[in-house]
């Protein structure tokens, strides 16, 4: 038996052109085969580095040690078939040659097939959570039967046991289709692509519905995402890497047993331990370049056993979520979240109650007044002898800036209890408990008009809330509230006044509300959003 790993090809034109670069040797041939009863032909070219070569060890210094001479190897060699069969191209890929080929592949392909086909036995499942701290997740199962996906969530891999005669093992879905075949023949392979392509071709109903992403290919939506993803790495310098990938059906995982080199243009730096923010910060610096600026465009170059295994450009290896087009960069591809996703998400963000009051809503004059308010005590204070007012106006203005204006306003005049800027010693640690609390509830407060601000008071919120489980405090809680002051945002109420979560424009929050909504009922706890607005 043997097994096979089936890509279809999006872009033929530059994975030619990758394999012509390599200098692999391909021999050509056509292959007939059946179909609606008609004879047809597909060509067939198969593209091969038979040329050996050589590595040293990463670890023959341990070798030297012992004064035993280091050793080489020969690295194992790959292959690409190359199949077009009508307007269609896939290629199989042998060896590691699936690092060359996933790029240029459909990454629809696999799963539409999965969607539309019967299994009966679930061994393995990856799926990806965008904007959690958990980013991908692989699960393993024995004897389950049950394809079960939590809002939030989109699948990258599946492994599991179809329950047609073609395959004789497992089947394997990811950016492509792993299987085992008893006959080894092109014959064997070409029927089956047949019966793929008609099986993702038939009207048959969907069997499944799988959330996960689909490919972006307009040219004019993927510039101007690129334009916004430039714009906020600038604004924010943090990117994310992932650990895990899923390239073909195969996991792989990043800083396992390897290097990097990082290169940009002429510049260059050979041995770095990890993928990092703060290793490509160093590079940036040592180098003299502004990070902002070319950090996507630094090329890193991943090394196991001395071994090239892949080049790839930052921007090609990030996680990244455009909120306002609702898309993923991944793996240096635009994805656009499919109905399914957008629906479970849409349901978990229904679930969680949310109220607003409009008393709370945050004015420039409210928080004049507050200023005004304190003007009188200030007057008075030493801290401020000799300062005209507009001096103590401004120094307060410092001192009290909106969000602890805000808790502070919402202590004086609603009886909330303020923990803003206070620290309590949970354990060896010391926290900032909550913001605000009120009728056993505990409040993590957040002004701002954007995902990347807002979500800080769901990173607040959990680790207060991971803090309060373990010490157990005087103030009891039954609920947690993230309390969320939307600066310059057009009101998201209903007809009935109170907030609709579904309405704000924030895809990353949303995600990662709902990943915060999960925690705090695992806690056994209600999870609650207040929404208020700050106007001019």
């Amino acid at each position: 038996m043997g097994s096979v790993n089936l890509y279809k090809i999006d872009y033929v034109n530059a994975l030619l052109s990758d394999i012509s670069n390599k200098k692999w040797q391909g021999c050509p041939k056509n292959v007939k085969f059946y179909n609606d009863n008609e004879i047809k032909t597909c060509q067939c070219t198969l593209y091969t580095s038979l040329k050996k070569e050589e590595k040293e060890l990463n670890w023959n210094w341990i070798l030297e040690q012992f004064n035993i001479d280091p050793i080489s190897v020969d690295t194992a060699p790959e292959a690409v078939l190359l199949i077009i069969k009508g307007s269609n191209t896939y290629a199989v890929t042998f060896g590691c040659a699936y690092l060359l080929v996933d790029k240029y592949c459909d990454r629809d392909f696999a799963f539409q097939y999965a969607r539309k086909i019967d299994f009966d036995k679930i061994k393995t499942t990856a799926f990806i959570t965008p904007n959690s701290h958990r980013n991908k997740t692989v699960n393993t199962y024995i004897n389950y039967n049950n394809l079960e996906l939590d809002s939030g969530e989109s699948f990258i891999k599946l492994k599991v046991k179809d329950t047609s005669n073609l395959f004789k093992s497992d089947l394997e879905v990811g950016t492509s289709i792993r299987f085992t075949i008893e006959d080894n023949t092109l014959d064997n392979i070409i029927h089956i692509i047949t019966h793929i392509e008609k099986t993702i071709t038939n009207d048959n109903k969907v069997k499944h519905n799988i959330p996960l992403f689909s490919r972006i290919k307009d040219k004019k939506r993927i510039d101007t995402l690129e334009r916004r993803l430039l714009t906020s790495v600038k604004k924010n310098h943090d990117i994310n890497f992932s650990e895990l990938e899923i390239i073909g059906t195969t996991e792989v995982f990043n800083n396992n047993d390897g290097n990097y080199t990082f290169k940009y243009k002429h510049k260059r730096k050979e041995n770095i331990p990890s993928l990092d923010v703060n290793a490509i910060n160093s590079f940036c610096k040592e180098m003299e370049l502004d990070y902002a600026s070319v950090v996507l465009d630094i090329t890193v170059e991943s090394f196991n056993e001395n071994k090239n295994v892949v080049s790839n450009k930052i921007r090609n290896i990030i996680d990244y979520t455009d909120d306002k087009e609702k898309c993923i960069l991944s793996r240096g591809n635009w994805y656009q979240y499919n109905d399914d996703y957008l629906k479970y998400l849409h349901e978990s963000i229904a679930e969680i109650e949310a109220i607003y009051d409009k008393r709370y809503n945050f004015t420039s004059s409210v928080y004049n007044d507050f200023i005004e308010s304190m003007m009188s005590n200030a007057r008075t204070s030493g801290e401020y002898k000799g300062q005209t007012d507009d001096q103590i106006r401004e120094a307060l203005k410092h001192k009290y800036y909106t969000e602890l204006a805000f808790n502070s306003i919402m202590e004086c005049k609603y009886g909330f209890k303020k923990h803003d800027r206070e620290t309590v010693k949970f354990g060896d640690a010391m926290v900032e408990p909550m913001d605000l609390y009120k009728d056993k509830t505990m409040f993590a407060v957040k002004i701002g008009n954007s995902s990347a601000k807002l979500c800080y008071a769901i990173d607040q919120s959990l680790t207060s809330l991971r803090k309060y489980k373990e010490h157990k405090p005087k103030d009891k809680i039954d609920s947690v509230a993230i309390w969320l002051i939307l600066e310059k945002h057009k009101s998201i109420n209903k007809k009935d006044g109170l907030p609709d979560l579904n309405k704000l424009k924030m895809l990353m929050l949303k995600n990662r509300l709902d990943q915060w909504k999960k925690e705090v009922r695992l806690q056994g706890l209600k999870p609650i959003v207040y929404i208020n607005y700050k106007r001019d």
